[in-house]
Order: structure tokens, then C-alpha cells, then sequence
């Protein structure tokens, strides 16, 4: 079962026709008594426009859903630094873990390839299964250390991300 004893729920469907569709997601959590609880997932669609012989094709990159989940416990600390999240932001926030896991469900199909950084995290707190996932903090590990987001956003695409709390 999930951290409050839910059972997980796979990913499923028939795939679609054709190659699968890559998805990023990202969950951002904060620290309850119970520990760690998401209040924002984001799911992001990749997709790749047809390109001229001889050229790289354009990828291009559609929001699917941002959402600032209700947190089910007293918040102890937001993790700002890390997470961008603040108390403010989460006080309109309506939507709960199981809307945001309907969606997910909804989205991606089985044959489909969630991209993630320790994506094992943001799986669990959404009590997900799914069997087509790339970990960059595990693809980027070194000497079985993995490196943190922020890191890798610094080495490999020369972004500075996660500074002074954004």
C-alpha cells in the first residue's frame, strides 16, 4: 500500500498507435508529521515536430497540468529552497493527491515514457506504478551517488535552477 495505506495503482490502457509519448512529471513536496506529502505535480508532453530531410526535428514541450494540491496534514516545513513553494501559494489550493493521480491515470497509457529526477519519490507520493520511467538522478548517477537536480541543470544545460528559493 501507499504512505497512508492506499493501494498503488498502475498506469494502463492500451497503448496508443505509433512511438510513446515521452512526459515529464515532476511532484513537489513538503514535510508533514507523517513526512514528506506532495502539494504541487506538474506533467509536461514532449512532442516532436517532423523536420526536412537532414535536419534535427523541433521538439517542443505543452503543459499538460500544474497543480497545487491541499496538503492532508499540518504543514512542519515547505522546503521552499528546494520545492518553490510557499505558504501563500498552497492557501487557494483545492485540489487533493487522488484528483491529480485520476488525471495522471487518465494521461498516460502504459506503453507511454515518464521522464523524472529520483521519479521513484513522485511516483510513491502519488501511489503510482508505471513501468516505462528514465531517472535522471539514476542515468547521471556517479560512482552510485546521485546527483541533484540542481546540479545537473548547472553541468549539463548551463541553467542555474533552485536559487534562493524559486
Amino acid at each position: 500500500g501507499g504512505p497512508d495505506g492506499d493501494a498503488y495503482v498502475e498506469t494502463g490502457g492500451v497503448p496508443a498507435p505509433g512511438p510513446p509519448v515521452v512526459y515529464a512529471l515532476d511532484c513537489e513536496m513538503v514535510l508533514t508529521a507523517r513526512g514528506p506529502e506532495v502539494v504541487r505535480a506538474t506533467l509536461v508532453r514532449s512532442t516532436t515536430a517532423a523536420a526536412a530531410p537532414g535536419r534535427v526535428p523541433a521538439t517542443a514541450h505543452a503543459v499538460v497540468f500544474d497543480e497545487l494540491l491541499r496538503p492532508r496534514r499540518p504543514v512542519l516545513d515547505h522546503l521552499t529552497v528546494h520545492s518553490g513553494v510557499t505558504p501563500a501559494m498552497l492557501e487557494g489550493a483545492r485540489t487533493d493527491v487522488d484528483q491529480v493521480r485520476a488525471a495522471l491515470l487518465a494521461i498516460v497509457r502504459s506503453g507511454d515514457v515518464l521522464v523524472g529526477h529520483s521519479a521513484e519519490n513522485d511516483l510513491r507520493c502519488l501511489r503510482t506504478a508505471h513501468a516505462a520511467v528514465v531517472d535522471t538522478a539514476a542515468l547521471f548517477a556517479h560512482d552510485r551517488r546521485k546527483k541533484s537536480l540542481r546540479h545537473l541543470a548547472g553541468a549539463l544545460l548551463g541553467r542555474e535552477i533552485q536559487q534562493g528559493g524559486a
